[in-house]
């Protein structure tokens, strides 16, 4: 079995390192689709169309299961339909997740895209959530440009979380914010952070295939400039990256 992950940047780096962790004997190719304008900003057919031809170049890599580590993208999960490639989005498992937990205050953050496609609101006050939103739009740019330690990107993270302080549980709703744990947990020590990331991790080991003693290989690749990737990838998430540029 090769398994893809896929996001606009590197913030399904933090999936990857879930699954390395874990799994080392597994095959992964990784799409960084850098190249193009960030998901959120797509119109949804223009995003799912965007997300089946990366699909196909997977499927040219010979990957049958492809995990979306991207908010926005995972909102069209439903609609990419490319033969012989499964697609597994991340907001379904955490939803899942939540629907265990007690009810009480859930904030959620994310881009733009993810906060109003309603995809987290909808499901989690049908579940008996008081849900609590805000767009965090600039903090994804901020650790694609390896400045999330910053004053000026914490400055804007207080700002970000400062309506949510009553809140039980947190929503990191983009998986670049797993970078500022640290801080979050700082502006908001009493809280429960939820990652989407480990949640669909927990749910994507399950349908994996008994461990083998082979190592596995990781081919990176990116839809924008190699070299910025492999800059950022080790910088966020101390990820040694041999980033291929490949178009789609």
């Amino acid at each position: 079995m090769k398994v893809g992950i896929c996001d606009w940047g590197i913030g399904g780096l933090g999936f990857y390192s879930l699954l390395r962790n874990e799994r080392q004997d597994l095959d992964v190719v990784y799409i960084g689709d850098q190249g193009v304008q960030g998901y959120g900003l797509f119109d949804r057919n223009s995003l799912a169309t965007r997300i089946e031809n990366v699909f196909r170049t997977f499927e040219s890599h010979g990957v049958t299961d492809v995990v979306i580590a991207c908010n926005a993208a995972s909102t069209v999960v439903d609609d990419v339909h490319v033969p012989g490639v499964r697609g597994h989005g991340i907001i379904k498992p955490t939803l899942e997740a939540m629907n265990l937990l007690p009810k009480g205050k859930v904030g959620i953050i994310g881009g733009r895209r993810t906060i109003r496609s309603g995809s987290y609101r909808r499901a989690l006050r049908a579940q008996g959530w008081d849900v609590h939103q805000r767009v965090a739009q600039p903090l994804s740019r901020r650790i694609e440009d390896g400045e999330a330690e910053t004053p000026e990107t914490q400055m804007i993270l207080k700002e970000i979380l400062s309506p949510l302080k009553d809140v039980q549980k947190l929503v990191l709703a983009c998986t670049h914010y797993i970078v500022l744990e640290p801080s979050v947990r700082s502006l908001l020590p009493n809280i429960e952070i939820i990652d989407p990331a480990t949640e669909a991790w927990k749910r994507f080991r399950v349908v994996l295939p008994p461990k083998t003693d082979q190592t596995g290989k990781t081919r990176f690749l990116t839809t924008g400039s190699a070299t910025a990737m492999r800059a950022q990838s080790r910088i966020a998430f101390g990820v040694d990256a041999d980033v291929v540029e490949i178009s789609i």
